[in-house]
């Protein structure tokens, strides 16, 4: 398989940055990760409490997202298909998936 570089600015849905949101207990279903990326999540009632996000124990690459008593975080995020996502937090809670910047 050829892969080429691009150079244009142009940027294509799977580019993008995708947003997510959800109170208490959520399921999110299926999340599709094109490259590397960035998870920011955020939960104003997490910083006395626990946020956490997960996928399904059998992707290749489960996705474990957990913390104590914090706001927001981050986490790095590897290309792939993540399903039966589930987010879960004190109150409401957002985070966004964003192409991780070349060179990080």
């Amino acid at each position: 398989t050829t892969v080429t570089a691009s150079s244009s600015s142009s940027s294509s849905a799977s580019g993008a940055t995708q947003s997510f949101t959800g109170s208490g207990t959520q399921s999110l279903g299926t999340i599709h990760v094109a490259s590397a990326s960035v998870l920011r999540w955020s939960c104003s009632g997490c910083a006395t409490g626990s946020f956490s996000l997960t996928s399904s124990s059998s992707d290749p690459t489960p996705l474990q997202v957990q913390a104590q008593n914090a706001a927001s975080g981050q986490a790095n995020l590897a290309a792939g298909t993540y399903t039966n996502v589930t987010g879960q937090g004190n109150g409401p809670w957002s985070f966004t998936v964003a192409p991780a910047s070349p060179g990080t």
